[in-house]
């Protein structure tokens, strides 16, 4: 039996839309799920979160270098 994607079992898990993750950016990686950070401009930050798992006791890391910056700061 194979699994669904990561980020789809977490979707259903937190019963959110797949797409509305999707539309976050939200997306499997080979290290669990990347959780994209932008800047208040809308690009890139330097650091991305990435979750190893559906629990939040399984952790997280983060790629890159550089400053970490509130999720959702191209919201304001």
């Amino acid at each position: 039996m194979t699994l669904p994607p990561l980020t789809a079992r977490l979707a259903k898990i937190k019963k959110l839309p797949l797409a509305f993750l999707a539309s976050l950016g939200i997306k499997d990686c080979p290290q669990g799920i990347l959780i994209p950070y932008r800047l208040r401009d809308g690009s890139s930050a330097p650091r991305q979160r990435i979750r190893r798992g559906l629990s939040a006791k399984d952790g997280f890391s983060w790629t890159g270098k550089g400053e970490i910056v509130p999720y959702g700061l191209w919201r304001l």
